[in-house]
């Protein structure tokens, strides 16, 4: 056999290298790296019962329905129980937000993790609220304002057209439209994924009552979302006109429609100075100054007066005392039947279970012989009859050099005007005396 020539061994060599390269080429397109492909998880606190947590996806894998089984090691929750009720098994194409919701009671410090094929989503307290909109629109139909109920979908986008879809579809069905105006409660379940504040609503109609199957008309353009909608529930807000409720506001012209300067911070160096008379501090150190306080409030202590003014009527545990001293002019009249009030009176409105509890005493004479007369203490309920609470004995009164005569005694009236003193009574003869002297206390008990 004869060797081969030069020309033919190059001949030989070219077809190798150039299957070598094309080896090379097709291992250097086999070892590019995939694009990565997942089930996201995703989860929010529900906006009204902070104690359920709703659970959404972003299948990025296939377009298709993919099946994961609840259950370890591709799909469960941590820490306690592995499972929940309704969890999703079969994972759809795209963004899917609200698919179920677990009940959680969080504790502080406590969490709640759902793993799906690796990846991972962990709720707690400071888990954001779940994104609802109160949205209210203007609808036309065949040229004119809409009147009836049609279905609705809505989806949030980043872009008036084309772009990433924020939210799954949320579809309200039935909703009523008069005049053309409608308002539809839209419960995304998710936070939106996208930070940039840019937003834009995507609207779809058809007429209530078609087939399931029929499609939407979607209107053209899409709405973007003002200020307004978005921050109807807002953990921040970088600026509002109005808010009923604001957990933090770094700038506010009024709070509950009281102009801002008129609330006093607690570090503010008034509020410590001595004798300020424009606050009363909480100290024990006397200070100068008026207050006046309506409405109720209770003292846990004991509370200090030099003086009490009032009469203690709607004060619980309290009492008012009454002066009855005071000079008597002229001589009393005879009375064989009744009594009459002598020297000074009081009067006060009472309740049903108020107390007048007194004491005192009359110097009483006759100008000659003896008189046989009753001493004590009395009241008159509404203008009545003057009634002696004391007792119903009677004193022999001699004649000559003024004798005092005693009384004490307690009653409770009755609810109403009461007229309240000493008196005498039962006396056949009129009685001389130039002076009294007693006091009279309301009690509440």
């Amino acid at each position: 056999m004869k060797p081969k020539s030069s020309e033919q061994k190059r001949n030989l060599i070219a077809p190798a290298r150039h299957l070598f390269v094309l080896i090379l080429i097709v291992l250097a397109v086999c070892a590019a790296p995939a694009p990565a492909q997942h089930i996201t998880p995703t989860a929010c606190l529900d906006p009204v019962q902070p104690n359920i947590v709703r659970f959404g996806y972003n299948n990025t894998i296939s377009p298709s329905t993919v099946t994961v089984n609840p259950g370890p090691p591709l799909n469960y929750f941590y820490p306690g129980k592995d499972t929940y009720p309704n969890q999703v098994a079969d994972f759809q194409g795209g963004l899917r937000n609200n698919t179920f919701a677990v009940s959680f009671d969080f504790q502080s410090g406590e969490s709640l993790t759902w793993v799906i094929l690796g990846s991972s989503v962990t709720v707690n307290l400071n888990t954001p609220r779940c994104t609802t909109i109160n949205y209210q629109g203007r609808l036309n139909y065949a040229g004119a304002a809409a009147n009836g109920n049609f279905d609705l979908t809505f989806k949030i986008y980043n872009q008036p057209t084309g772009g990433a879809a924020q939210t799954d579809l949320v579809t309200t069905p039935n909703v009523p439209v008069a005049n053309g105006i409608f308002t539809a409660n839209l419960f995304f379940g998710s936070m939106l994924i996208d930070k940039n504040p840019a937003r834009y609503l995507e609207i779809g109609i058809r007429p209530a009552g078609q087939n399931p199957n029929d499609p939407y008309t979607i209107l053209q353009p899409r709405q973007p979302l003002t200020d307004v909608p978005f921050a109807a529930n807002a953990q921040s807000a970088l600026s509002s006109l109005n808010a009923t409720n604001a957990t933090n506001a770094a700038n506010a012209d009024k709070l509950g429609n009281v102009a801002a300067n008129q609330y006093v911070l607690t570090t503010d160096p008034r509020l410590s100075a001595t004798n300020n008379p424009n606050f009363i501090q909480n100290t024990t150190i006397p200070q100068t100054g008026n207050f006046s306080i309506s409405g109720n409030g209770t003292v846990g202590g004991t509370l200090t007066a030099n003086s009490f003014s009032g009469n203690g009527a709607n004060l619980t545990g309290l009492f008012s005392i009454y002066s009855l001293s005071g000079p008597q002019s002229g001589p009393l009249p005879a009375n064989a039947s009744g009594y009459s009030f002598i020297g000074q009176t009081q009067y006060v409105t009472l309740t049903a279970n108020q107390r007048l509890t007194g004491a005192g005493s009359i110097p009483l004479a006759v100008s000659s012989g003896t008189v046989v007369a009753s001493v004590g203490l009395c009241y008159s309920l509404n203008f009545g009859t003057i009634t002696n609470f004391t007792d119903s004995s009677t004193n022999t009164i001699i004649g000559g050099d003024y004798t005092i005569y005693a009384a004490s005694a307690t009653v409770k009236p009755g609810a109403g005007t009461v007229q309240f003193g000493l008196c005498v009574g039962r006396n056949a003869q009129p009685l001389l005396s130039n002076a009294v002297n007693g006091w009279m206390m309301v009690t509440n008990n």
